[in-house]
């Protein structure tokens, strides 16, 4: 059941399978300016500390919309931002790095969502404090629905209101529902019989499942959880531990990555679900998706920020050949 990445032979096969479709998808949901901070050394508490403090655009659908653009997607943005410095700098980054922001809606007098995260000194996080608060507006009744008709394709993060998830499952499937956090997963039970993927962390599904994940079989239960709800593919994170895979053709694995030091492990989970989303445009095998999905993490680990600018497919390639996966 315990799987590696794939073999060279294998891995060839599936960069040949990765026909890019021309559709374009529409990621839905959060837009933030980020903040991460980084100690030189140990963290003292309550202590002022030298380190590194970086800005960067952040957002988990935006995140995604650009590591999918990086990875050749045609990617559409569609988060609500604030009239403020802020939003209008995230969306002329966002495009310039790929993703059409045309549709993304500017509301007056309202504040851009900020995501602040503190990191030890090995790039792991400690904590993180959002501010989320323009989400809660962004309702079904703001939706343009010549937007969804053109977009079949469509990507959400549980930053949505729980209505505005289950009103964009209605108007058509889900490619991929990204959690955000364990406080937030619970709003996507109103969209994932109509979700062709989610990719929970370890505390995202406890808090879903409402029991501890300590041995293999609980990972493995949590995932028929998931597909109780009517999901078609669970990629469950255990970050280091790799992933544990099932869909509803009764397939059941867990792929396994080589170990690497981060240099931070921010968006490495961004990462791999855009390239989940590529693997279910391109109808890849469960494998074959959670393979790509652990080179896309990996490559994720070799930048500080939350996106690699390097990120291609010619990349992920590049990371199998080096690894000698």
């Amino acid at each position: 059941m315990s799987h590696t990445l794939l073999t060279e032979g294998e891995i060839e096969s599936l960069f040949d399978k990765l026909a890019l479709p021309d559709d374009p998808v529409l990621f839905t949901g959060g837009c933030n300016q980020d903040v991460q901070s980084r100690p030189d050394g140990s963290v003292l508490m309550g202590d002022s500390l030298p380190g590194s403090i970086e800005l960067s655009p952040g957002g988990v659908a935006r995140n995604i919309a650009e590591n999918a653009a990086r990875l050749g997607l045609n990617s559409s943005l569609y988060a609500p931002v604030g009239d403020d410095s802020a939003g209008r700098t995230l969306l002329q980054i966002t495009s310039e790095a790929g993703v059409y922001t045309g549709y993304c809606p500017s509301f007056k007098g309202k504040r851009t969502c900020s995501y602040a995260a503190f990191l030890d000194k090995r790039g792991e996080m400690i904590y993180a404090v959002n501010d989320m608060k323009l989400m809660d507006e962004f309702l079904p009744e703001c939706l343009d629905r010549d937007v969804l008709r053109n977009h079949k394709n469509r990507v959400v993060d549980a930053n949505l209101p729980e209505q505005t998830l289950e009103a964009m499952s209605l108007d058509g499937p889900i490619l991929l529902a990204d959690p955000v956090s364990a406080h937030k997963i619970g709003r996507l039970k109103s969209c994932l019989n109509n979700t062709i993927c989610i990719k929970p962390n370890r505390l995202e599904a406890e808090s879903f499942c409402g029991f501890a994940l300590e041995r293999e079989t609980d990972f493995f239960k949590a995932c028929e959880v998931f597909l109780n709800w009517g999901c078609k593919n669970i990629f469950l994170s255990a970050g280091r531990d790799g992933f544990y895979c099932m869909n509803q053709k009764g397939e059941v694995l867990r792929m396994i990555p080589p170990a690497l030091q981060p240099r931070s492990v921010t968006g490495a989970g961004d990462a791999a679900s855009a390239a989940l989303v590529l693997a279910a445009l391109c109808d890849c095998t469960l494998r074959e998706s959670a393979a790509l999905a652990t080179l896309a993490a990996l490559s994720a680990l070799h930048c500080s920020g939350a996106i690699n600018p390097e990120l291609s497919l010619t990349y992920l390639r590049n990371i199998s050949k080096e690894l000698n996966l």
